[in-house]
């Protein structure tokens, strides 16, 4: 019984020994991995990573607003500009063209036609001529007509075109010889140009 006694003792001894030891490979006066902090691979809350502050309203697509919108340079105002030549028959202009000149071949917006011994207006201009002596009383002006006899012009009488693009033409009989040949004075005032963005 003695030597059973003193077996238990000697076990009791040796595991209140090895409990207290510091673990393998822990250098004394440090503590064991068994009492030792949590490593940082063990944190439970939240990381580095998910901050807890508030969220950046810019990461959110229903709380941007859209970007500035681009400037736009104003609309210059067109500049009026005047060409003369001779119309003869079959011939016709445009308010737009630039240079402004005669040519055939073409449906243009002023031309004489021979067939109708008319000076006709075609690709939705009209032609005014109510006694407009100025590019300002043309833009104000409502009688429009469709087509002038060319018999009826006389050198000095002056008319308005006006363009469907938006261009306005005060024409000035300069000379003519019926049948033959208008001189006109064509000035014009361009469409207005679309603004630049």
């Amino acid at each position: 019984m003695g030597t059973l006694l003193a077996g238990i003792a000697a076990l009791v001894s040796i595991f209140t020994y090895g409990s207290s030891s510091p673990a393998r490979g822990t250098a004394p006066g440090q503590p064991s991995q068994a009492g030792a902090e949590p490593s940082a691979s063990r944190e439970t809350g939240p990381s580095a990573s998910e901050d807890s502050g508030p969220a950046d309203p810019s990461a959110d697509p229903s709380t941007t607003s859209p970007p500035p919108a681009a400037p736009t340079t104003p609309r210059k105002p067109p500049t009026p500009r005047t060409a003369q030549f001779d119309l003869v028959e079959d011939y016709g202009f445009n308010l737009n063209d630039d240079p402004l000149r005669p040519s055939e071949g073409q449906v243009f917006e002023v031309h004489w036609d021979d067939f109708f011994n008319a000076l006709e207006a075609d690709q939705g201009a009209k032609l005014i001529k109510d006694g407009s002596k100025s590019l300002a009383d043309c833009k104000k002006a409502t009688r429009f007509e469709d087509s002038l006899n060319e018999y009826v012009p006389v050198k000095g009488d002056r008319f308005c075109v006006i363009s469907a693009t938006g261009a306005v033409g005060l024409v000035e009989v300069t000379d003519l010889e019926p049948g033959t040949y208008f001189g006109l004075k064509v000035t014009v005032l361009p469409a207005p140009e679309p603004a630049a963005s």
